[in-house]
């Protein structure tokens, strides 16, 4: 019974594995003569399945561990860069209004479209197709390589991304010489499906008279939103009427702004004049091309009007601009109604460089107009009609804007009642133009002599054309400006003599404003030169302007 024990129970795996490999090395089987081989190779291949299944399991548990350290190594980097970069910090609508200022100012061509916050990563493309983000667009065409009907798609893609939100447009179509050989292009008309949603519109069109006529007729049939208008066209025909003769009413129940520039006549379109509280025609830079009798009858239709501009003229010889002759206005100019034009609400007027503004103020009645700018024409002898108008007024300026011209010394007694007074200066004074700020010195020499007594507030606008003034070119005359600013701030403000026959009382200036060019030097030079002025309480801004 004894030779039945199991010897390779005896054998533990480590010593059994140590004498199999001695008598592999040996080459003999006397060192394992009393081992059961057969035995030992089935607890082998029991052992082989036994580790090959834990090592399956520790495989398993290995990748979930690596799975389980490449997420905290995740963690720690987003951890870091939130950190790092505060971009990633900022919320959704900051976002939005750095992707809106961050887009490109004009449209000129297709790739302006295109825009990189898209493609960065899924959260910017998210915030950047906000519908607001593109509810603003400005087209400005001029290319010269570019056919205008690759930027229609283009511009539609735009419209899409801006939903259903209300839109402000700007669209300039200039005419580049090569215009003809592509054809008839209609970029305006882009925008004829989505006239619902317009709220500030800008239309400047310098190729066909009928560029805007599809877009403006499909407004005038109905634009909720509209609140501004602004209309600029550069015609050859000089009449665009009969393209508008079957538009009875402009549908547009918010406007209340609109501004008509060049050869864009009133009289073409039947806007709701009545709802208009600004009304520009012509602009600072540029007059229109008919004259201010064209403006009559609708004017007299403005009952809420607030602010008015009027800059026009009768054009004799056309400039040329682009090789292209300004459109002619009507050479039968229109039968002047001799009715007045009453603004009751009208607060603010600008006329500028304008023939026959006499027949204007002849016919105007503005019993609030409080803020007047006037450029006259021509001399003394264009003025009368604005000082006819003045001296009828029931409501005299408090504020007066002009141009520092010598015809003004002739008009200074008219303005007892303003308040504060804005002058455009050039940087070339002539001393003619210099004496008008002379005569509104206080002087001791006469204490009982004075124009406009109620000036609290002088403003000094200095025009340029480039920056290269240096400190001397400047200095004698903004000491124009600066020796009227400190004789209204003089001590003769306190010694008024009693016995004055003068019923004014002299008001003390309490506000200076000076719009300067860029000049080393030439700001601390006024702060110094009105240093006592400060010190008496005298409220001095200096604006610097850079070419």
């Amino acid at each position: 019974m004894f030779t039945q024990i199991v010897l390779t129970d005896i054998f533990p795996r480590e010593e059994s594995l140590a004498l199999l490999c001695e008598a592999s090395r040996s080459n003999t089987s006397s060192i394992i003569w009393d081992m059961d081989l057969a035995h030992e190779r089935l607890r082998a291949e029991e052992d082989i399945i036994t580790l090959e299944a834990q090592i399956c399991k520790l495989w398993e548990r290995l990748r979930t561990l690596n799975q389980q350290l490449a997420g905290a190594r995740m963690r720690k980097g987003l951890a870091n860069s939130f950190t790092a970069s505060p971009i990633r910090k900022l919320p959704p609508e900051v976002l939005a209004r750095i992707f809106t200022a961050a887009q490109a100012d004009k449209i000129m061509r297709r790739a302006d479209v295109l825009d990189p916050f898209l493609q960065v990563c899924w959260h910017w493309r998210q915030v950047a197709l906000n519908p607001v983000i593109w509810s603003t667009i400005c087209v400005e065409y001029n290319s010269s390589g570019e056919d205008p009907a690759e930027l229609v798609p283009a511009l539609g893609h735009l419209l899409q991304r801006s939903s259903n939100t209300r839109l402000d447009i700007a669209v300039a179509v200039e005419i580049p010489l090569h215009w003809h050989t592509f054809g008839d292009v209609n970029v305006f008309s882009v925008f004829s499906p989505h006239v619902h949603r317009l709220g500030n519109v800008l239309l400047r069109n310098m190729r066909h008279c009928d560029d805007m006529a599809v877009l403006l007729c499909d407004m005038a049939n109905g634009s909720p939103r509209l609140e501004t208008l602004t209309l600029c066209q550069w015609d050859h025909e000089g009449d665009l009427a009969e393209l508008f003769q079957d538009i009875q009413s402009f549908v547009a129940p918010r406007l209340r702004s609109l501004s008509l520039h060049r050869g864009w006549n009133p009289r073409w379109l039947p806007f709701p004049w009545s709802q208009l509280t600004h009304l520009r025609f012509g602009d600072n830079n540029r007059a229109t091309y008919y004259s201010v009798v064209h403006c009559f009858d609708v004017l007299r239709q403005c009952v809420q009007l607030t602010h008015c501009w009027i800059h026009c003229r009768t054009v004799r010889d056309p400039p040329v601009t682009f090789g292209l002759a300004a459109p002619r206005p009507d050479r039968r100019p229109p039968s002047i109604n001799q009715n007045r034009i009453i603004l009751p609400k009208l607060y603010f007027l600008s006329v500028t460089l304008t023939p026959d503004d006499h027949l204007f103020f002849q016919r105007l009645h503005a019993p609030r107009l409080a803020e007047p700018k006037y450029i006259p024409h021509g001399g003394p002898q264009t003025m009368r009609g604005f000082q006819s108008w003045v001296m009828s007024t029931s409501c005299p300026p408090t504020k007066l804007i002009v141009d520092l011209r010598k015809e003004w010394m002739e008009f200074l007694e008219l303005f007892p009642t303003v308040v504060h007074l804005h002058f455009n200066m050039d940087l070339v004074l002539y001393p003619e133009d210099r004496a008008v700020l002379e005569a509104l010195r206080l002087s001791r020499g006469r204490p009982n002599s004075f124009y406009m007594p109620r000036m609290q507030t002088l403003s000094f606008v200095f025009r340029y054309s480039d920056g290269s003034h240096d400190f001397a070119s400047l200095e004698t005359n903004v000491d124009a400006a600066i020796s009227l600013i400190v004789s209204r701030c003089s001590p003769l403000l306190t010694e008024q003599p009693t016995s004055s026959p003068s019923t004014d009382v002299i008001s003390p200036l309490r506000y200076a404003h000076l719009s300067i060019p860029s000049c080393a030097g030439l700001q601390e030079y006024i702060e110094a030169r009105l240093a006592d002025c400060l010190t008496a309480g005298l409220r001095v801004h200096i604006e610097i302007v850079r070419a």
